[in-house]
């Protein structure tokens, strides 16, 4: 990373200074270099508006030609970011700035641009074949440019057999002459092309060279050359069985554990004798993100002939996240049917005399699937269980078991997420003879639970009678004015235009107005079917969100974020604030004004993510406005953290932390940081462990 110097296009801006009084009298205006570091940068303004404000663009294309790299960096990400196949062109002369960083962010902005597809596909792909031809040498580069071959939208020309041709010759020159961080690059590119090719084979060529990078590096040290071996493993089923089956034992014997759980996953597509062999051997690796990947294997494969013990064996595992990812297998039924019954009903009955209310909760889950007529005598607890975590798993197990009782109690629930989880169930038993309790919903504030009684409202029998709560439900949150309601009001608005008349539209017509586009758009769309003409919303504001300045993105750039959980243990990030500024500043206010304290984490997904810090507990309560995206060419490596949307520029503050590689995931989230302290505690934290406390540290010392 380049250290930020004084930009001379920007010495013409006016600051506005609060006079401060010394002995001599007012002080001097700041240098010019000191003004520059002081002002928020005009180029990330533009980023941010998504080129709509008054200068549209043009503070961008002026930073491409900036003397300081970092600024041409950071223009050419922004102008990817804007995903507008018409600046193609512009980022294209980027290809060939002296520095090999610029270059390199040119190729992934290029692929950017043309996310969506379209005719300016064949183009950049022509483009950024001609550069590895033009004498291009850097490795970085080169790496970038695969990385952006591989992920461009193929439809049609250029056919896949001249892409793969191209991308295995660079990928071989990487291999041999490059370095591990390239390969890295190189792999991701080969990683997407494959699996955006459906169910067509690699080539020989390309399946040869997969074998190879699945071994590269192995008998030496290095997350790069382990996240090669990563990438290839887990194409490895995609090759012909002579390399198949080899690669794929070869692979559970590597040092690194990610590489064994992708060839885990892999095993299902092996020879019937190589999974009977093997995965009995890789049920006990001592690392549990292996063993949760063998036991879903076993559920999917082995369990009907060689029966469920793995998973019985492993609901008494060490590591937490093994043993429910064992319970939620035992929901499905097993061929020692009374054992599983013994062993759920024996856990049910922890609730209370064990220090975690987590395994017995999902044991009473997985009870209902496997054997439902047991549930009724042992809900009770759970239903009256002062933990709500608890309570929306009594509705969840109530719903898989068709329970009427529990799931009309539950739905009066003080607690949102344990009346959501129970409306849903007791919709399907009763259908629209839960619409009183549903109705009595929309008097919440939480987002999810009206969302959920809007949408399941749909098509009741009541008709316009409903349309009076809905509205006042609408205007309600309206008045709170925060993006985040965004999803309860778009589906109320969609009910009123379902179940409404023409009467009904001059209540909706005032958020035609609505600073939100998505909402003005649902508002037109109503208005349009209640009174029977085309109405159109008006042309959306210009975003506006406040972006750091270079001086407080300098001090982001020092700050740690500590989260010190309840559970015990604290876990450090390091914060990555020139990638994802306005993201990563609102993480840290979040932080120093304490928000963030007593919030927890609602989502547990072994082997993906953990996410929360949600004020509401749920996926759709956030904190105020959104935020816009601010993907970048850091992947979604084990660690990372990343911020959850609901759509396109629809961060709201809740963090995710990515238990594995989740290389899917990538340039469509925003990363924000990466754990640098306490991934063991990452990997601990279940469903509804809370932080105690988040507090800010400048430099490394602490985390």
């Amino acid at each position: 990373m380049w250290r930020r110097r004084s930009n001379r296009s920007r010495a013409s801006v006016i600051l506005a200074l609060v006079p401060w009084l010394v002995a001599c009298g007012e002080a001097p205006e700041p240098a010019p270099a000191q003004a520059a570091a002081e002002a928020t940068d005009p180029a990330r303004v533009a980023e941010d508006r998504r080129g709509l404000g008054p200068e549209g663009i043009e503070p961008l294309r002026e930073a491409l030609r900036d003397p300081d790299p970092a600024r041409r960096l950071r223009a050419v990400r922004g102008l990817g970011r804007l995903e507008r196949p018409d600046l193609a062109d512009t980022i294209r002369t980027a290809l060939f700035d002296p520095e090999e960083a610029v270059r390199a962010e040119a190729a992934h902005a290029l692929a950017q641009a043309v996310m969506a597809g379209g005719d300016a596909v064949p183009r950049v792909h022509a483009w950024l074949v001609d550069r590895i031809g033009d004498g291009e040498e850097d490795p970085a580069v080169l790496g970038a440019v695969a990385r952006a071959l591989g992920r461009l939208p193929y439809a049609g020309a250029p056919g896949p057999d001249t892409v793969e041709a191209t991308l295995v010759g660079l990928t071989e020159r990487l291999r041999t002459g490059g370095s591990d961080a390239a390969l890295v690059d190189a792999a991701l590119g080969l990683d997407r092309f494959i699996r955006g090719q459906g169910e067509r084979a690699p080539g020989p060529a390309l399946a040869e060279l997969l074998r190879e990078l699945a071994l590269h590096g192995r008998g030496r040290p290095g997350l790069e050359a382990a996240r090669v071996r990563r990438l290839a493993t887990g194409l490895l089923p995609r090759l012909p069985v002579g390399l198949r089956d080899p690669g794929l034992v070869a692979a559970l014997a590597d040092p690194d554990a990610d590489v064994r759980r992708l060839a885990v996953e892999g095993l299902p597509a092996a020879s019937a004798e190589t999974l009977r062999e093997r995965l009995p051997l890789v049920v006990g690796d001592p690392e549990p993100r292996v063993r949760i990947a063998a036991l879903r294997v076993w559920d999917r494969t082995l369990k009907p002939s060689r029966g469920c013990e793995p998973l019985l064996f492993a609901v008494r595992d060490g590591d937490p996240l093994v043993v429910l990812t064992a319970l939620d297998l035992l929901a499905r039924p097993c061929p020692e049917a009374a054992r599983q019954r013994t062993t759920l009903l024996a856990i049910v009955g922890e609730l209370g005399r064990s220090a975690s209310w987590h395994a017995p909760a999902r044991a009473l889950a997985a009870l209902a699937g496997s054997a439902p007529d047991a549930l009724a005598g042992v809900i009770g607890p759970f239903e009256r269980h002062d933990v709500p975590y608890v309570r929306a798993w009594a509705a969840r197990a109530a719903d898989r078991a068709g329970l009427e009782p529990p799931l009309t109690r539950l739905a009066g629930d003080p607690d949102p997420n344990v009346r959501t989880a129970a409306l849903e169930g007791l919709f399907r038993i009763r259908q629209h003879g839960a619409d009183d309790a549903l109705l009595a919903a929309l008097s919440s504030d939480d987002p999810q639970l009206v969302l959920t009684a809007a949408r399941l409202l749909e098509g009741t029998p009541r008709g316009a009678d409903v349309v009076p709560p809905l509205l006042e439900t609408l205007d309600r949150l309206g008045a709170r004015r925060q993006a985040t309601l965004r999803d309860p009001r778009v589906a109320l608005i969609a009910r009123v235009a379902e179940l409404g008349g023409s009467a009904d539209a001059e209540r909706l017509r005032p958020a035609l107005q609505d600073p939100d586009p998505a909402v003005a758009g649902a508002v037109a769309a109503a208005l349009s079917r209640l009174e029977g003409d085309s109405v159109s919303a008006p042309e959306p504001p210009t975003p506006v969100g406040r972006v750091p300045t270079e001086a407080e993105i300098e001090r982001l750039e020092r700050t740690r974020v500590l989260l010190d959980l309840e559970s015990g243990g604290r876990v450090g990030i390091r914060l990555l604030p020139d990638l994802a500024p306005t993201n990563v500043a609102r993480f840290v206010a979040l932080a120093r004004a304490g928000t963030l304290n007593g919030l927890g984490f609602h989502r547990v997904e072994p082997n993906f993510v953990v996410q929360g810090l949600s004020p509401g507990a749920n996926e759709y309560a956030g904190h105020g406005d959104f935020t816009r995206d601010e993907v970048g060419r850091v992947s979604h490596w084990r660690g990372t953290v990343g911020i959850s949307t609901r759509g396109h520029d629809t961060g709201d503050g809740q963090i995710f932390v990515n238990l594995v590689d989740n290389t899917r995931l990538d340039h469509s989230y925003t990363i924000i940081g990466e754990v640098e302290l306490g991934m063991d505690v990452v990997d601990r934290i279940r469903e509804g462990d809370r932080v105690r406390a988040a507090t800010l540290v400048e430099g490394s010392g602490g985390a």
